[in-house]
């Protein structure tokens, strides 16, 4: 589960930094207030650098996919666990209390 997270999360980076470069190509440069037509920090003027500082940029935004994600599923499980003690799913009968003399 937790792998899928990471490949989505890592899919959704790698997608968003190329529109982010396609954008910048194709209407930022246009758009004088963005300030996408300088060279600054966090902005390189090479394509593929920039992709890298947005795709880590991305990363960094979507970082809390995995604990977010990984706190759900961990609820989730003992959610059911809790439920299947209850209810006899699991541990043999549910909660009986059985006398054991002697």
């Amino acid at each position: 589960m937790i792998a899928l997270v990471i490949i989505l999360q890592i899919a959704l980076c790698f997608w968003h930094s190329i529109a982010s470069v396609v954008f910048r190509n194709d209407s930022g440069m246009s758009r004088y207030y963005l300030q996408l037509q300088n060279s600054a920090q966090g902005n390189p003027s090479n394509n593929f650098a920039y992709w890298i500082v947005s795709f880590l940029t991305f990363w960094l935004l979507y970082g809390y996919l995995v604990p977010i994600s990984l706190f759900v599923t961990m609820e989730i499980v003992k959610f059911m666990y809790v439920g299947g003690v209850l209810w006899g799913d699991l541990g043999g009968g549910g909660m009986v209390c059985v006398y054991v003399g002697g």
